[in-house]
């Protein structure tokens, strides 16, 4: 059997290799920096895009926060109104309305006093004996105990002041209603009358 040899394939000619010139290959490179630079800015434009309505929202509730606190305070109404009812407490509570205690009202809060600024106050103010009896030093614990029970008794958060304890010239209570600004204050004292009360509220707007 005759072999043939196979069919020539007619060589293509190759294609030189060129490069780009020296210029060329710098604009290229420049061009795929800018594109990775470029796609970059887009992240971070898009990125602020959406923190900065995040910061105008909490700009916005810290303002709201800011108007409602300032707002949600008690009106002198209210505080007014309280204070009323803590005298009538005063009136009728176990102890301060026995015949023996005396308790009497020295100034009624049914006054505004003007504090400026289109505010005011209002003060009650009242005095009451300790069984009947003048106070002496040594009585001084038990009535402080007294009067610091009722004025729990009758909602205020009180101050205790375990330095007094060894006090014989008297003892100071403060107790507070802060929601309504009510404050107050009793000196309890050897001698009579035991008890000095003076409440009043903060200095507030109808």
């Amino acid at each position: 059997m005759r072999r043939y040899p196979p069919p020539a394939v007619p060589a293509v000619p190759r294609k030189a290799m060129t490069f780009p010139a020296g210029n060329e290959r710098i604009d290229g490179f420049t061009v795929v920096i800018r594109r990775i630079v470029h796609s970059r800015v887009l992240l971070w434009r898009s990125a602020h895009a959406a923190e900065v309505p995040m910061r105008r929202l909490l700009a916005a509730l810290t303002l709201v926060a800011l108007v409602a606190a300032c707002t949600s305070g008690p009106t002198l109404d209210e505080a007014a109104a309280e204070l009323q009812k803590d005298l009538r407490r005063f009136e009728t509570d176990d102890v301060f309305k026995n015949e023996l205690a005396a308790f009497k009202v020295v100034e009624q809060p049914d006054r505004d006093i003007p504090c400026g600024d289109g505010r005011f106050k209002r003060v009650f103010a009242a005095t009451a004996e300790d069984g009947g009896t003048p106070l002496t030093p040594n009585d001084l614990y038990g009535a402080q105990r007294i009067m610091e029970s009722t004025l729990a008794l009758f909602g205020y958060e009180v101050t205790y002041d375990m330095n007094q304890l060894e006090r014989l010239d008297g003892r100071d209570i403060r107790a507070d209603k802060k929601e309504l600004g009510i404050t107050v204050n009793v000196a309890v004292r050897p001698g009579s009358p035991a008890y000095r009360l003076r409440a009043e509220t903060l200095c507030l707007q109808h």
